[in-house]
């Protein structure tokens, strides 16, 4: 894959907008193109989507269960919606005490308990602003009346001392099962999915508040396996429970889809404790209470684990109230100074000792800051205890990442087993509950079949083809189709304390491997120790005025930041192809370590390690295959989201160029499609000898379900319009699908024999495109890897658009032969490889824009 991408010269995919370049002027383009795509989207008429094909006939059949569990709902139930608005008397806008969804739970609890104590146990609350009940349970309100029902209660958000409330109960909306059951028998083509989400509603409703809900999961407060997984973090388990509309073995029906979930939360503990898990010093606590220990990079780690979670001060009498820690203090107690109620000067460490007669174990660590300006708080790290239920917020750091992979991998017959026993126990909670709303749910996992596709072969140097077997090949005896050559490249070792004699002997394995690959390799120009970035430039700019090809550069250890220096100072200023590598790699290199280099080298200097033998008719003609990724920033950041695209240049759909853009946050779809697509197309244009291709395949990652009518309407009209564009009429035929791989459902064989390697897991190549696919969508789960540790997971494929008239065993074996030939590896891989060049790009462009000190 190439990390070109046409004529772009920067992350943004151009020139920066606004006169200045600033980071307003951004913001406000970006912002001004969504409202204005946002603005089109609304004109736009409703897509008919693409139907359901044919069942595919390819492959052997296989015998599956899959984690749906059948629902059935009387005829006739009626279900009413209330609009709920709760209102804090005396509260600062900001500043109310029920503002997040488990305080709005507890709330309508203890409000449903005193104001309708015969049925508080029989409505349905959806943690934010909606409350189901049925025709029968009293709660009626008069349709249309605006006003609505308004009624005051005193609550106690936090501690004993209650507020005063006012809860406005407005009814807004009525369904029908009726509707529901008419689309599942095919008496109409429209699903109310505002029906579907009241039921879901219901079944997600929960009484008590013993457990913690976590977006669609649900994880009980009690724990008892929870597993450690460092940095103050813990691993609970809980499960996902969603309802679906799925084209079932005898018709439409409901089904809830069940799987096992695992969150990381913080650690119930003290703020030094975490520390002590952070940083995990040697002379333990003595060590962290000297001052000495206690770096500005230090506080800013800690900083990176602590910063927005909420803390019980175990100091005072009153622990009912939590404080949100907004950063670390620069200064330690011992250092921090404030002026006391009789005008002197003290610093926080002797204020705790004659106030509370409390000697700080830890003066000199930073302390936990609360508040902003004059209403600043500290409070010492050892007296501050994290609040209970807390879940983690943002991605884990990859220490704790790969701890929590192992803690979570269940080979799959122990997975379906846990998933099986969270299921009856939810729908056993949920029968009563369920049985008031008409609904009935089987206990029994869905039985369905698939299929097991035939693995390609794969094409290597000197015509010789190697087949795949279950998700991997061998292809340690064959060169690489098209191997390239590196007669001229260097070695720099950046921050890394290397012997010489260690990288001249991997120097000279790595060219004595790449002969074996067919690739011609002689001995590094200069092997060069860049201690600072200012070497680090001059070599590179050095690489750059003597022709080297490429440069391998050694790391000192696996640091992001590091690496981000190293890619965007030879990619974006000089034009230099590096290849990194930690230095213990160096230490310990062995023939397979250098293959797996090899084929990141090769295919970095244009060549091609592999390319599936393709009998697929649809690439007999030009063809241009596309990947299209989102990279977005944390959730409330106006920082902006990064459109990457790949496209591919080569007629079996192997080699990839790629192109980017930045967008607003603000809008989910992507805005800059048409741009995105001008560049691929004139791309590919020059890298095939003038062609245009003359059929467009697009894998979109990534949108859900509610989605889906917005991206046809929008995503798609802008690939046309890029199209039209051209010159010359150009039209060629597109065919857009969906790529999900964040799926609840599992794949579990019924036949012991089917069951593949110590995991148990489907074989690579199971498809199933009836059963549990969605009713009224042309959908298909395909598991194309070997899934080696813990449960597979089968990605979600939605046909959008078609042109090229694809029937189901065409749309999933191409699908499956491009989860293929993937550059770094000779397995399978879960997703088709255009998508997987799109998001490593995203992850790309963002290291790029760190780097630089912007965003993510």
């Amino acid at each position: 894959m190439s990390s070109r991408s046409g004529d772009s010269k920067s992350p943004s995919g151009g020139s920066k907008p606004g006169s200045d370049g600033s980071s307003l002027d951004l913001y406000s383009a970006l912002d001004a193109e969504a409202r204005a795509m946002r603005e089109k989207l609304s004109s736009i008429d409703d897509i008919m989507l693409p139907a359901q094909r044919a069942p595919g006939k390819a492959g052997r059949k296989i015998a599956l269960r899959s984690n749906y569990y059948r629902v059935k709902i009387n005829p006739n139930e009626k279900i009413f919606q209330l609009d709920v608005n709760i209102k804090e008397d005396n509260a600062i806008l900001g500043k109310e005490s029920v503002k997040k969804t488990d305080e709005k739970r507890a709330f309508m609890i203890a409000f449903l308990k005193e104001k309708f104590p015969t049925i508080q146990n029989q409505v349905a609350y959806d943690g934010q602003s909606s409350l189901y009940f049925r025709e029968t349970m009293g709660l009626m309100i008069a349709e249309n009346e605006d006003a609505g029902k308004t009624m005051r209660f005193q609550y106690a958000p936090r501690g004993p001392r209650k507020r005063d409330f006012s809860v406005t109960l407005r009814r807004v909306n009525y369904f029908n099962s009726n509707d529901i059951n008419r689309y599942l028998n095919g008496d109409t083509l429209e699903l109310r999915m505002d029906a579907i989400q009241a039921l879901d509603i219901v079944f997600r409703h929960r009484a008590s508040n013993d457990v913690v809900n976590v977006g669609r999961s649900f994880f009980p407060a009690n724990q008892p396996n929870r597993k450690d997984i460092g940095g103050g973090r813990e691993v609970w388990f809980g499960y996902h429970q969603s309802l679906k509309a799925i084209d079932g073995k005898s018709g439409g029906t409901l089904a809830l889809n069940i799987d096992a979930a695992a969150k990381a939360f913080v650690k119930e503990q003290l703020g030094h404790e975490i520390a002590m898990e952070v940083f995990r010093p040697r002379g333990g606590e003595r060590e962290m209470a000297d001052h000495r220990f206690w770096s500005d990079s230090r506080r800013k780690t800690l900083e990176k684990y602590i910063s927005k979670l909420n803390f019980i001060p175990m100091h005072l009498k009153n622990r009912d109230r939590n404080f949100r820690c907004s950063t670390l203090s620069r200064n330690g107690a011992d250092r921090q100074t404030f002026i006391d109620d009789n005008g002197r000067s003290i610093n926080i460490a002797d204020y705790y000792f004659k106030q509370y007669k409390i000697k700080l174990r830890f003066p000199s660590a930073p302390m936990i800051q609360v508040g902003t300006g004059k209403n600043i708080k500290y409070f010492p790290l050892e007296l501050m205890r994290v609040a209970p239920r807390q879940p983690h917020r943002g991605q884990v750091d990859e220490n704790m990442q790969s701890n929590m992979i192992r803690a979570i991998a269940d080979p799959a017959p122990k997975k379906e087993g846990i998933i099986d026993q969270m299921a009856r126990r939810a729908i056993s909670e949920l029968s009563p509950m369920a049985a008031l709303y008409g609904v009935q749910t089987s206990a029994k996992m869905e039985e369905i079949s698939g299929r097991v596709l035939d693995a390609p072969q794969m094409a290597y140097g000197n015509k010789k083809t190697v087949k795949a077997y279950q998700g991997a090949w061998d292809a340690r005896r064959e060169k690489f189709f098209d191997a390239k050559s590196f007669p001229k490249w260097v070695v720099i070792a950046y921050q890394a304390r290397m012997d010489q004699r260690q990288v001249n002997d991997f120097a000279n394995g790595l060219c004595k491997a790449a002969s074996f690959e067919g690739m011609r390799a002689n001995p590094p120009d200069r092997v060069l120790i860049a201690q600072n970035e200012n070497d680090l430039m001059r070599y590179y700019e050095g690489c750059k005025n003597n022709g080297v090809t490429f440069a391998l550069v050694i790391l000192p250890r696996r640091d992001s930041h590091i690496y981000s220096i190293v890619k965007e100072k030879a990619e974006l200023v000089f034009g230099v192809v590096t290849q990194c590598v930690q230095s213990r790699n160096v230490e310990r290199a062995n023939a397979m370590f250098y293959g797996n280099l090899l084929q990141k080298i090769n295919v970095k200097l244009g060549g091609v390690n592999t390319k599936v033998v393709n009998r697929i008719q649809l690439f007999t003609k030009p063809i241009m295959i596309v990947g299209l990724s989102f990279s977005h920033p944390a959730p409330g950041s106006r920082n902006p989201s990064i459109v990457t695209a790949s496209f591919s240049c080569d007629a079996s759909g192997t080699k990839y160029f790629v192109g980017k853009r930045l967008q607003s946050s603000r809008f989910s779809l992507a805005t800059g499609i048409k741009d995105l697509f001008l560049e691929g197309l004139k791309g590919f244009y020059k890298r095939a000898n003038g062609k245009k291709p003359e059929r467009i395949i697009v894998y979109r990652n990534g949108a859900s379900e509610g989605e889906l009518q917005a991206v046809a309407k929008l995503e798609v009209g802008q690939m046309k319009a890029a199209f039209a564009a051209l010159p010359g009429n150009y039209s060629p035929k597109l065919t857009v699908i969906v790529v999900n791989k964040r799926t609840h459902t599992r794949m579990f064989a019924q036949d012991k024999a089917d069951q593949i390697g110590k995991s148990g897991n489907v074989p690579s190549g199971t498809v199933v495109d009836t059963g549990v696919t969605s009713k009224g969508l042309c959908d298909w789960y395909l598991n194309s890897s070997q899934g080696i540790q813990g449960t597979s997971r089968p990605v979600h494929y939605t046909l959008l658009h078609d042109e090229n008239n694809l029937d189901a065993d065409n749309l999933q074996m191409m699908s499956f032969h491009l989860c293929h030939a993937y550059a770094r590896c000779t397995r399978t891989v879960s997703l088709p490889i255009p998508c997987l060049y799109a998001e490593l790009m995203g992850d790309r462009v963002a290291r790029y824009l760190q780097s630089r000190g912007h965003w993510f």
